[in-house]
C-alpha cells in the first residue's frame, strides 16, 4: 500500500510492505521500473589545448580548475598593470602639486605644449606620460581637498600593488581567492541539493546497477574461473575461438610447420589463459568491444558468437590483444579508415570498457574501418596502399596527436583514383616491413627505406605491384 504523510516538508513516499516481503528487492524493482532512480549520460567532450579529448569527470574538473586559475592570473595582471599604470600618473600630479609655482613658471615660458613637456620632463624628472598629465591636470586639482584625494588614491593603488603582486607570487593565496570566487557563484547561483551524499554511495549504485543489467560479467567470470589455469587459448584463421589443454594443443602442431594439404586452419592467436588476456575486437563500423572468449570452454564457435549482439552484421576487422597496464607506457592504439585518415586514441581508453560495443571512430557513409595499429612513442607508423606506395610516420604528438572518440583524424595518405589503403603496423627503428601481393611475392624491407613524412602526403613506392598487402 502506498501513502503519502501529509504534515512534512517536503512530502515523503511511504511503501508498507508485507511481513514476508523483502525491502531491498522491493526498492530495486521501484528504481527499476519508475522515475525513482533515473540515469542519464554524457559525454565530456572537450577541447584542451586545441584539441577535442573525450575527459572522465575527474579530468574534466582538474580542466576546468586549471582554466580557472589561468583565467585568475591573466586578470590579476591586467589589474595589476592598470594599478601601476594609474599610480604612475597620480605620483606625477602629486610631484608638480609639490613644486607648483616653478611649475606655473614653466608652463607660461613655454612657447608651446611640446616645449612645456620638455621642461617638466627635464626639471621635475618625469616622464612623458606623467608631463601630459601634468599639463592636462584641470584647476580644480589645485585645490586642499583635491590634493589631499589625490595623495589617498596614491597610497590605495600602492597597497592594491602590494596584493596584486602577492597574488601573483604566492600560489596559495591565488587559490584561495578562486576559492573565494566559487563560494560566491555558489551563493548567487546554486539550488537547493534534492538528494543527499552517502559514504559508499559509488559501492551501492555499482550494486544496483548490477542488479539491473543482465549478469553477463559475472558469467564471464565465473567461466574463466572454471578453467584449468595452464589451457591455451586459440583463435584460428577461420573464425573459430577454442580453449584447449596442453594435452590436445601438442596434438594440434599449431606452432610447427605443416605441408600443404588437409590440415587445421592455422592459428591466428595463441595465448596463455593464466594471464587473463583482454581481446579487443573491432568492426568496420568504427567500432570495439571485449571478446568474451570465456565461454569457449564450455562451448567452441566462432568469433561472431563471443560479440556483443549490437555489433550483429558488422564485419570483423581486427582482434587487439590489450597490453597489461604495467606493458601500456607511452603506448596507444591507431585506427586506419579506408579514406587515409589516421588517428590515435589513449590506451586508458579501452582498459575499462564493458561488455557492450563502444563507437570509437565516427565514419563518414562509404567509409569503414581499415586497420587498428597498437602504436608505442618509439616506433614509427608504416602505411601502405594497393598500388605498392609505403608512407612512414614517427610516432610522436605533433604527426600523430592523440585525439578523442568522435574525431576523423587527419589524411596520412592521399590516395589516387581507384586506390585504397591495404593496411598499417608499427615497427620500431631495428625492426622491418615485409609486403606481401595477391599473387604471391613478398618484399622485406627497413623502415628506412621510405622517407620520414610528417603529413599528408603521396608516399614512396615501395612494391611494383597492382594489389599489395602489408604485415
Amino acid at each position: 500500500m502506498i501513502l503519502t504523510a501529509r504534515g512534512s516538508i517536503p512530502k515523503r513516499l511511504v511503501v508498507e510492505l508485507r511481513r514476508d516481503a523483502n525491502p531491498e528487492t522491493v526498492l530495486g524493482e521501484l528504481q527499476r521500473r519508475t522515475a525513482l532512480l533515473s540515469n542519464y549520460g554524457a559525454i565530456l567532450l572537450a577541447l584542451v589545448h586545441g584539441k577535442p579529448i573525450q575527459l572522465t569527470l575527474r579530468q574534466l574538473l582538474q580542466e576546468f580548475l586549471d582554466n580557472r586559475e589561468l583565467t585568475l592570473i591573466r586578470r590579476t595582471r591586467h589589474a595589476l598593470k592598470r594599478a601601476e599604470d594609474r599610480l604612475e600618473v597620480v605620483e606625477g600630479l602629486i610631484t608638480a602639486l609639490n613644486a607648483l609655482p616653478k611649475v606655473i613658471e614653466m608652463i607660461t615660458a613655454a612657447p608651446d605644449a611640446a616645449s612645456a613637456r620638455a621642461s617638466l620632463q627635464v626639471h621635475l624628472d618625469l616622464n612623458e606620460r606623467q608631463a601630459d598629465a601634468v599639463l592636462a591636470m584641470p584647476l580644480r586639482r589645485l585645490t586642499g581637498l583635491e590634493q589631499e584625494s589625490l595623495r589617498k588614491e596614491a597610497e590605495d593603488l600602492r597597497q592594491e600593488r602590494a596584493r596584486l603582486r602577492h597574488l601573483l607570487d604566492e600560489r596559495p593565496a591565488l587559490l584561495d581567492a578562486m576559492v573565494a570566487e566559487f563560494k560566491a557563484l555558489k551563493k548567487r547561483f546554486a539550488i537547493p541539493r534534492r538528494t543527499r551524499l552517502v559514504e559508499g554511495g559509488d559501492e551501492l549504485v555499482a550494486q544496483r546497477t548490477a542488479a539491473q543489467r543482465p549478469y553477463t560479467e559475472v558469467l564471464r567470470q565465473r567461466a574463466f574461473e572454471g578453467l584449468p589455469s595452464d589451457c591455451r587459448l586459440v583463435i584460428q584463421a577461420d573464425g573459430q575461438v577454442k580453449v584447449v589443454s596442453p594435452q590436445l594443443f601438442g596434438r594440434l602442431h599449431l606452432v610447427e610447420p605443416a605441408p600443404l594439404g588437409d590440415n587445421p586452419s592455422p592459428a591466428r592467436l595463441i595465448l596463455p589463459i593464466s594471464e587473463k588476456p583482454a581481446l579487443l575486437a573491432f568492426t568496420d563500423a568504427g567500432r570495439v568491444a571485449l571478446l568474451r572468449w570465456e565461454f569457449a570452454g564450455q562451448q567452441p564457435g566462432t568469433l561472431e558468437k563471443f560479440l556483443p549482439e549490437g555489433m550483429n552484421g558488422e564485419q570483423l576487422v581486427q582482434l587487439l590483444p590489450l597490453p597489461s597496464r604495467e606493458q601500456a607506457a607511452g603506448a596507444s592504439v591507431g585506427l586506419l579508415s579506408s579514406d587515409g585518415r589516421f588517428k590515435r586514441l589513449p590506451i586508458e581508453d579501452f582498459q575499462e570498457l564493458s561488455g557492450h560495443a563502444t563507437s570509437v571512430l565516427k565514419l563518414k557513409d562509404g567509409v569503414t574501418l581499415q586497420r587498428v595499429v597498437l602504436c608505442r612513442d618509439d616506433e614509427d607508423l608504416v602505411v601502405a596502399s594497393s598500388t605498392g606506395r609505403m608512407l612512414r610516420l614517427a610516432v610522436n604528438d605533433a604527426n600523430l596527436p592523440v585525439m578523442g572518440r568522435n574525431a576523423q583524424g587527419p589524411v596520412l595518405l592521399r590516395l589516387l583514383p581507384g586506390e585504397t589503403v591495404v593496411g598499417a603496423a608499427g615497427v620500431s627503428p631495428d625492426g622491418c616491413v615485409l609486403l606481401a601481393s595477391r599473387s604471391g611475392q613478398l618484399k622485406r624491407l627497413p623502415p628506412r627505406a621510405c622517407d620520414a613524412a610528417s603529413g599528408a602526403t603521396s608516399g614512396k613506392s615501395a612494391f611494383a605491384s597492382t594489389s599489395a598487402a602489408i604485415s
